[in-house]
């Protein structure tokens, strides 16, 4: 699953609420889902930590998390 598809169904925001609980801003979480710039090793094990490992670091980061 996708950082886009985790936040499909939640409600107005929860993106907002999840970037503060990661320690960073709506705007930064924005450009990670849009896939404008990715997460680094560290906030992409935090996002598959807090999204209960629906979101992976692997999806997130297949060139450091792949194989």
């Amino acid at each position: 699953m996708t950082l886009d598809e985790y936040f499909t169904k939640k409600p107005y925001g929860a993106k907002k609420q999840f970037a503060i609980s990661i320690g960073i801003t709506p705007t930064w979480l924005g450009l990670i889902i849009s896939g404008k710039r990715p997460p680094s090793a560290a906030l992409a094990k935090l996002i598959e930590k807090e999204t209960k490992r629906k979101v992976t670091a692997k999806t997130l980061r297949p060139d450091l998390f792949g194989k």
